[in-house]
């Protein structure tokens, strides 16, 4: 994977349905997008305020997803959380991103 390729949070949400949401605005202007959802597949609703919804893009695409979630009102958290700590073996690859 190039660097440029390696996977950026582009926001974080306390809420499944709010990530989710955003994700389909990425998919839609054409960004690739992952969902990191620690909620125990939603059965645990309230555990997303503990361990938030992160949305992750690849580097290269981080400043347009920006500029995709703004345009649709969707506040933007500039997240550090390190791409190393992304479950493995998940990467940007069509073949591991359910649609």
């Amino acid at each position: 994977m190039d660097t440029n390729d390696s996977p950026k949070v582009v926001a974080e949400f306390s809420y499944r349905h709010e990530a989710e949401m955003a994700e389909g605005f990425l998919r839609d202007g054409g960004i690739d997008a992952m969902l990191e959802i620690n909620d125990a597949g939603s059965t645990h609703v309230g555990m997303s305020t503990a361990s938030p919804a992160r949305l992750w893009v690849r580097s290269d695409d981080h400043a347009r997803a920006v500029q995709v979630l703004l345009a649709a009102r969707i506040d933007v958290s500039q997240s550090s959380y390190p791409a190393a700590l992304l479950p493995m073996p998940w990467r940007f690859s069509t073949s591991h991103v359910a649609r």
